[in-house]
């Protein structure tokens, strides 16, 4: 009966374990997701600001610089990444320990 106890408690153990380093995990990959996505929203910030300001040169009129029309389906998808990165955050938010 003792035998039993231990394993129990043993397994216990290692459930506990395992669970606190997949919270940790779970913190850390929030943080790196908020960490991007504050990132990609400066990018497209930084692009408007730029064709705006005159900074940057925009022939097109299209708010991305000359020089960054090679990245343009990043910009085409702009809503679908901020969604995409918001269903990321709230999704990891939830396992997040304060």
């Amino acid at each position: 009966r003792k035998r039993l106890t231990k394993g129990r408690n043993f397994l216990y153990c290692l459930f506990y374990i395992n669970f606190t380093l997949s919270l940790d995990l779970m913190n850390i990959l929030f943080y790196v997701a908020l960490v991007f996505t504050f990132f990609v929203m400066f990018i497209y910030w930084y692009a408007n600001y730029s064709t705006k300001g005159g900074f940057a040169i925009d022939e097109n009129k299209n708010n991305i610089p000359d020089k960054w029309e090679k990245f343009k389906i990043i910009f085409k998808l702009k809503s679908f990444i901020l969604i995409l990165l918001g269903f990321l955050l709230g999704y990891l938010f939830h396992f997040v320990q304060l």
